[in-house]
């Protein structure tokens, strides 16, 4: 981690949705940081991609056919209330001395993943 530096800004929590429809992805959420004063700021993020879903016949939810027809349809929510804590990097591509709430803004690449047992 020779390349990262630890930034003052720490991630507090989030919240999100995620729906899959065959190898279509689609997720949306809020992400909370706190900038070195401990003031929470909250970022809204929206995404859609190709995604890998599976599952399985429900018994007790009924989704039309109509909606869904050859599809394996997923998806998955958090809310604020679950824990969450983190940490910050800059790389050091950053030439700044500490990041400022207009760096978070602009495209990102994100990676998701989840899973759960019935």
């Amino acid at each position: 981690m020779e390349n990262l530096r630890l930034s003052e800004w720490s991630f507090d929590t989030s919240a999100g949705v995620s729906l899959g429809l065959g190898a279509a992805a689609f997720s949306g959420g809020m992400i909370s940081l706190k900038d070195p004063n401990k003031n929470a700021h909250h970022l809204h993020y929206g995404g859609m991609g190709a995604g890998l879903s599976f599952g399985w016949k429900l018994t007790k939810i009924e989704i039309p056919d109509t909606l869904v027809r050859n599809y394996d349809f997923s998806g998955s929510g958090s809310t604020t209330s679950f824990f969450g804590a983190g940490k910050i990097f800059m790389t050091r591509t950053f030439n700044g001395h500490e990041l400022n709430l207009v760096d978070f803004n602009g495209a990102a690449v994100f990676a998701e993943g989840g899973g759960a047992s019935v």
